[in-house]
């Protein structure tokens, strides 16, 4: 819970927490906050290693059971 509420202090949107997936291996955790960006975020760190970047504002996002892949989708498809 520290490391979540951490996370949602580090403000990159000025937005919520809206989603979060924690990947099967828990060293990864993706979030979504309404915007038109997925953030990967090292569990074990508690920083950003990756935006996924859409045109338009994320819907969906899901992991594969094994962690390996995400997909996501937006209001644009």
């Amino acid at each position: 819970i520290d490391i979540i509420t951490a996370m949602s202090n580090i403000d990159k949107t000025g937005k919520k927490i809206q989603t979060l997936q924690l990947s099967s291996r828990e060293d990864y955790v993706f979030t979504m906050d309404g915007s038109e960006a997925v953030h990967k975020w090292n569990f074990s760190t508690g920083f950003i290693e990756t935006v996924f970047k859409h045109e338009g504002i994320v819907e969906n996002c899901v992991l594969t059971s094994s962690g390996d892949l995400m997909v996501s989708s937006d209001d644009k498809s």
